[in-house]
């Protein structure tokens, strides 16, 4: 029981931060816009954390990336360009 509700609290820290609306905003903007705009907005959404008291968070930015890179796929399967 204890290792359920450790991993259900683990997955809770996962929601808790912005991680998925830095991987979901990346993977929307770089869908219609490109990889330019997915490298933007990840930074500076990252900034932003940093300026309300946040730290740099590498997690975010793993997240910004990797929501970048599948845009950029489904990007180039729609419009056949980069």
């Amino acid at each position: 029981m204890n290792y359920i509700l450790k991993k259900a609290l683990e997955m809770a820290a996962v929601f808790k931060s912005n991680r998925i609306l830095h991987l979901l905003g990346c993977l929307i903007g770089s869908a219609l816009l490109g990889w330019e705009f997915g490298v933007g907005a990840g930074l500076t959404a990252e900034i932003k954390d940093m300026q309300s008291g946040g730290r740099w968070d590498w997690l975010d930015i793993a997240a910004d990336a990797i929501g970048t890179l599948v845009g950029e796929i489904v990007h180039f399967a729609i419009f056949k360009r980069w």
